[in-house]
């Protein structure tokens, strides 16, 4: 594979993982943004709104985000506390309660969110470009991690069914989803597939296998590190049955 072609599947690479990125990520986002204090900044879908456009439109984003040695998940909501930072300045939102520039670097706009928003000053002016986030709220974070690892799982379990189905073992997927997803057990779901329990546990075993692989290699796409998989696995799962 010469430079070209290099280059050329590595663009590939990027855009599928954008693509993944804003469908993945919309839903886990957005939560955060309604569950926590930057739904008074303004509305969830117009934060997440601008939120996206102003990074879809940053051609080196995917450059920032693997330089930066953050787990993807991480590195957007990173990105979303400094959006929604800029979005208090920009909407001139200040607190009556602090009006003067802090010394973190930024304005009294960095803690207007957990304030009063109900004035509107002449903040943009007091406001110079920083790249320092707003803080993370813990509980807002928990509901994003939720949706996140749901959103994961359903990534993982539709790439191994799709696996499973072009290889002509759609038996084992069918296994997989009557008794890992649906809950049903190995002793009615063998009679409704036509097999014994030992052939519908070994199928859905089977599929379990692939769907495991899928999550692996996901985590892998979003930067988490290969010493790192197990436990980011472990947690996901975790997270995924609150």
């Amino acid at each position: 594979m010469d430079k070209t072609e290099v280059s050329t599947h590595g663009a590939a690479r990027d855009a599928e993982l954008l693509e993944a990125m804003t469908h993945r990520y919309a839903q886990p986002l957005t939560l955060y943004a309604r569950s926590s204090t930057l739904a008074r900044i303004e509305d969830a879908d117009a934060l997440m709104k601008s939120f996206w456009a102003q990074q879809l439109a940053r051609p080196l984003m995917i450059n920032e985000w693997r330089e930066s040695g953050l787990a993807l998940r991480r590195w957007l909501v990173h990105q979303l506390l400094i959006h929604a930072r800029a979005r208090l300045c920009e909407l001139h939102i200040d607190s009556s309660e602090q009006e003067q520039c802090n010394d973190c670097g930024g304005c009294a706009c960095a803690n207007a969110a957990t304030t009063s928003t109900t004035s509107a000053t002449t903040c943009a002016t007091k406001c110079p470009t920083s790249s320092t986030p707003l803080p993370l709220e813990p509980h807002a974070f928990e509901h994003f991690e939720r949706a996140w690892s749901r959103a994961m799982m359903n990534a993982a379990c539709s790439i191994a069914q799709a696996a499973l189905e072009s290889s002509d073992d759609a038996a084992a997927w069918n296994a997989f989803r009557l008794h890992f997803l649906e809950g049903n057990e190995y002793a009615a779901l063998s009679q409704q597939l036509g097999l014994t329990v030992s052939a519908a546990r070994i199928n859905a075993r089977r599929a379990h296998e692939r769907v495991d692989g899928a999550l692996r290699q996901l985590l892998r796409d979003e930067g988490v590190a290969d010493e790192d998989v197990n436990d980011e696995l472990a947690w996901l799962i975790e997270v995924s049955k609150r």
